[in-house]
């Protein structure tokens, strides 16, 4: 049993993570129109999304952080 008072810290990577798709079959050797997606992304960020998901006391440490980012959490 996990204890709600127990705070998880994960320190690592956070970055941006870019998902393209075609928006229509794509055809070789040709210019093809993509749908891009981008989502934040890295280990400790993927770790402290579910462990905040889980209502468990959760920090994010990592180098460059935008404030914007940690309030996706």
């Amino acid at each position: 049993m996990i204890h709600k008072r127990k705070k998880f810290v994960c320190i690592g990577a956070v970055h941006t993570d870019y998902i393209l798709q075609f928006k229509t079959k794509h055809f070789n050797n040709r210019t093809n129109p993509v749908k891009k997606t981008q989502y934040m992304g890295g280990v400790a960020y993927n770790i402290a999304e579910k462990l905040s998901f889980l209502d468990l006391k959760t920090k994010l440490i990592s180098l460059n952080l935008r404030q914007t980012n940690i309030d996706k959490i």
